[in-house]
């Protein structure tokens, strides 16, 4: 084959190449803000849940480090990260339900399968996360004013 019309089926492979992946960029795009957004949510409820545990460090010691990752490997199955809440038991579907990972996870599954956006679960999402931060940062600083007042922050260490 003569390099010319090799070059020009390269070309011509290339131009229809890029014309299949545009919608696919465009369709990325949008999925990359909506999936931002769902990780903004899931950040503050790590950040609520560390507040939580640090707290329970400080009023407990490292003994309570153990129960701190017992609490984060149970939320896994809980936040319905790997399969849909309809799966759990019934009289665990609240509790399920009480989580803001939860509602991201089912959040993105009707991005994925149905195509659409659910801004009802994205609006309690955040909801839940302020008021799980509210919580973690009053437990946290009612456990830093009482390991200070006991002494504790010196005493702590490895």
């Amino acid at each position: 084959m003569p390099e010319g019309r090799l070059r020009a089926r390269s070309a011509a492979f290339a131009r229809d190449f890029t014309i299949e992946l545009e919608p696919a960029a465009a369709g990325f795009a949008a999925l990359r803000d909506r999936f931002a957004t769902s990780l903004v949510v899931l950040m503050a409820m790590g950040w609520a849940l560390g507040l939580a545990i640090c707290a329970g460090i400080l009023r407990h010691g490292m003994g309570a480090e153990g129960l701190a990752w017992t609490v984060i490997f149970a939320l896994a199955p809980l936040s319905c990260i790997y399969y849909p809440v309809t799966i759990l038991p019934v009289w665990l579907q609240p509790i399920a339900w009480a989580l803001p990972s939860t509602y991201v996870f089912e959040g993105m599954r009707a991005i994925m399968f149905d195509g659409h956006f659910r801004t009802d679960y994205l609006f309690t999402a955040l909801a839940l996360d302020l008021v799980y931060l509210a919580l973690g940062t009053t437990i946290f600083f009612i456990a830093f004013r009482d390991a200070r007042r006991r002494g504790a922050l010196l005493q702590m260490g490895e």
